[in-house]
């Protein structure tokens, strides 16, 4: 077995995926999602990420895992990935220990690894401020966050080494004062009463 295939398999071990559930759905989602935010933190497996209208995914990480599906449901490794590695790995898992009530793992998961490809990885989306973040998600994500789910990712990833990510595309501002858009205001109002319903622009 090559050494590409050993660590694939530790790797996968380690993150917690349901071996058994991996056919499901949800399961093969969950483990794109971990995958790619363990790459950003520099484990890098060599899988390729694009965008989908459900966040992020690899082709390539999905035809692997279908391919070699009995090696990572039953292949027994007797080496050990380096302790610097377990690390990086647990702080991904250890997100979901930072997770609101209101959102199940599969779509906590969506959502940090989305906010990292559009601030991070994807250029043409335009982000320069947290807020502007926000906007992105609530335009081209299917399942969409609340304020509070975003803020609370926004947090929890901070928190755990993500933050340069994030922050890389806000631009300078300026001392001068400047005339707030439509499109400022909007999302303004939408971070006031997102606890009170969904909110509609003019």
């Amino acid at each position: 077995m090559l050494n590409i295939e050993i660590a694939n398999i530790l790797v996968f071990q380690r993150l917690n995926i349901d071996i058994e559930q991996l056919d499901e759905l949800d399961q093969n989602r969950l483990y794109q999602r971990k995958m790619f935010l363990l790459q950003t933190l520099g484990i890098d497996l060599g899988y390729s990420f694009i965008w989908s209208f459900n966040g992020v995914y690899s082709p390539d990480l999905y035809e692997y895992y279908h391919d070699n599906a009995k090696y990572l449901k039953s292949e027994t490794i007797t080496q050990e990935i380096k302790e610097s590695t377990k690390q990086i790995i647990d702080i991904v898992n250890s997100l979901d220990s930072e997770k609101p009530n209101d959102i199940d793992t599969l779509l906590w998961y969506e959502l940090l690894a989305s906010m990292i490809y559009i601030t991070s990885i994807e250029h043409s989306f335009k982000v320069n401020s947290k807020l502007a973040i926000f906007y992105q998600l609530y335009a081209h994500k299917k399942n969409k966050p609340s304020m509070a789910q975003f803020l609370c990712a926004y947090t929890a990833l901070c928190n755990n080494g993500f933050e340069s990510m994030l922050t890389q595309k806000f631009k300078q501002k300026s001392n001068l004062p400047m005339q707030k858009s439509k499109q400022d205001l909007d999302f303004e109002r939408l971070s006031a009463i997102d606890f009170l319903g969904k909110y509609q622009p003019d």
